[in-house]
């Protein structure tokens, strides 16, 4: 049976000091994703960010529900003026920003919650190591956010409020420092415009800066998108018109080599540390995980928060028999009932589409970053997925499901991954479940 104390990894640290929050890099450039399946949007970018002068820039391809389009965002704060232009239209929209300016970083006063290894545990090159904290602010808000270690690049996000929604970014490509600039200067379509009052907004954001920032990113200058015949140009001020071939720099369709890469195959026995989030109904989970591909069946020890509580179970997944074991670790009480939800291979399905290569972490940093493939498609089932995983060994790093027909909509992340399991007794029931059948 699991010993709690050795695998949770949920209040306790391995060494005696715990960390304090530590302070990210103020201007960077890099890749993003963002998904709120509560309101079926997606978006995939470049991102631009500059904390000490209050502003971003972004190239955005945002889908909302069937609904795909681009945009070229600048959001200059210190000015109170958000330009967006369509990049198919080349309507540019000149308003008062969205939403307050947001620091992605660990705010002071987060929880330190665990440091583990982002990748393959057992071979190098293919893991780094990452802090994970999180925050509940005044207003009841939640963010929660991973870094690398020791230099504090961010790779990932989550934020939750009643008014907005949970909110997951992810973060690719990382390289420290503003290349250029006159990114910050606004398209040429947008000068001599009359700013307007933004009040269009879909969300209420609240005032005290909160916010996990929208995804709103730039690709590297003279970007050109090429979608359905159209060719799509980002220029950057007047003068300044830019254009690049999209394989160099989207990560939105096509990939930097002339071949794409063949979908590989992921390990079917692991154990590891998962984190796992679920929209729609306001739930968070961090467990230590055994995954049994070949049996179709899976391990956890859970720290569960929803909504305001906080729980702890043993939880065993037996799909090949159709059982859910689920022990309540502080009452001791067992529920065993029929599964209905059906076996979630954690890897890249033969009919996978690949999107494109990234560097998971700070890219500049050789210790500090992995590289890794993103692959997306869609189930037998019509459950909607995408993946990342590390290249050449295709361990799992992401793992996100939409299904409306089977309610799932939850987004996991792997840490500490170890191929194989050393102890197949793990998927024995507790004895506590012992006297319970289905």
């Amino acid at each position: 049976m699991f010993k709690v104390a050795i695998l949770l990894g949920f209040a306790a640290v391995c060494w005696a000091q715990v960390p304090t929050p530590c302070d990210s890099p103020k201007q960077w450039e890099g890749r993003r994703v963002m998904t709120d399946q509560s309101k079926s949007f997606q978006e995939i970018a470049k991102y631009s960010y500059d904390a000490e002068n209050l502003r971003t820039r972004a190239i955005e391809e945002r889908e909302v529900g069937r609904e795909r389009d681009y945009y070229d965002v600048l959001h200059l704060y210190k000015e109170n003026k958000e330009y967006r232009l369509n990049l198919k239209t080349r309507k540019c929209n000149v308003s008062t920003p969205r939403h307050p300016f947001f620091e992605t970083r660990v705010p002071p006063g987060s929880k330190f919650l665990f440091e583990a290894e982002a990748g393959v545990a057992q071979v190098p090159g293919e893991h780094l190591t990452v802090q994970n904290w999180d925050i509940t602010f005044d207003d009841g808000a939640k963010y929660a956010i991973a870094v690398t270690s020791p230099d504090c690049v961010p790779i990932f996000a989550a934020y939750y409020s009643k008014e907005v929604g949970f909110l997951i970014e992810n973060f690719f490509d990382i390289h420290a420092g503003i290349s250029d600039p006159s990114v910050f200067i606004p398209p040429q379509e947008c000068m001599g415009l009359p700013c307007t009052l933004n009040g269009s907004s879909a969300a209420t954001y609240n005032t005290k800066g909160t916010f996990c920032s929208v995804l709103s990113c730039y690709l590297d200058r003279g970007t050109s998108i090429i979608t359905e015949g159209q060719k799509i140009t980002a220029s950057f001020g007047p003068g300044l018109q830019f254009r690049m071939k999209l394989f160099v720099c989207l990560a939105l369709i096509v990939v930097c080599s002339a071949q794409v890469p063949q979908r590989c195959e992921s390990p079917k026995q692991w154990t590891g540390r998962r984190v796992r989030s679920d929209r729609y109904q306001k739930f968070f989970e961090i467990a230590s995980h055994t995954y049994d591909e070949v049996n179709m069946r899976t391990r956890s020890i859970e720290e569960i928060q929803q909504g305001i509580e906080k729980d702890y179970y043993d939880v065993i997944h037996l799909h090949a028999l159709g059982t859910e074991y689920r022990l309540n670790l502080r009452t001791k009480q067992c529920n065993v009932t029929k599964m209905t939800r059906p076996f979630r291979p954690i890897g890249v399905p033969l009919d996978a589409r690949f999107l494109y290569e990234a560097e998971f972490g700070a890219a500049q940093i050789p210790s500090e970053h992995i590289t890794t493939l993103f692959f997306d498609g869609k189930s037998q089932d019509g459950a909607q997925y995408y993946v990342q995983v590390t290249t050449p060994d295709c361990v799992p790093i992401n793992f996100d499901v939409r299904s409306n027909s089977t309610d799932e909509h939850f987004h996991e992340t792997y840490y500490d991954v170890r191929i194989g399991i050393s102890d197949p007794t793990v998927f024995i029931p507790p004895q506590e479940c012992n006297k319970h059948h289905v």
